[in-house]
């Protein structure tokens, strides 16, 4: 199958055009402000929702700050990170902290 995204390791496959909806959507619903700069990326790549937390702010020319793991365990150490490092958007899923 040509142009597609495999999410995990179920084989689960998404062409390329599915996940270009999506993130179009994502841009006119939420779209990013002139203030926003670093996007924190803190979402296992297993996990859908990790495609738009990443590309997302790539595709329009933002900067992407990878979280550890281990931060996004400790809300406060997750605080920490997002205002040392200036992240203006912060968008997550309620499980990602836990």
């Amino acid at each position: 199958m040509g142009n597609c995204i495999t999410l995990s390791s179920t084989g689960v496959r998404l062409p390329h055009q599915v996940v270009l909806n999506r993130l179009c959507w994502q841009w006119r619903a939420f779209p990013y402000g002139p203030q926003e700069h670093v996007c924190a990326f803190k979402t296992a790549l297993t996990f859908v929702d990790s495609v738009a937390e990443l590309w997302g702010p790539l595709l329009q020319g933002r900067n992407v700050l990878v979280v550890p793991r281990d931060v996004t365990k400790d809300p406060e150490r997750l605080l920490h990170v997002l205002e040392e490092q200036k992240v203006g958007t912060n968008r997550h899923e309620e499980t990602s902290c836990c």
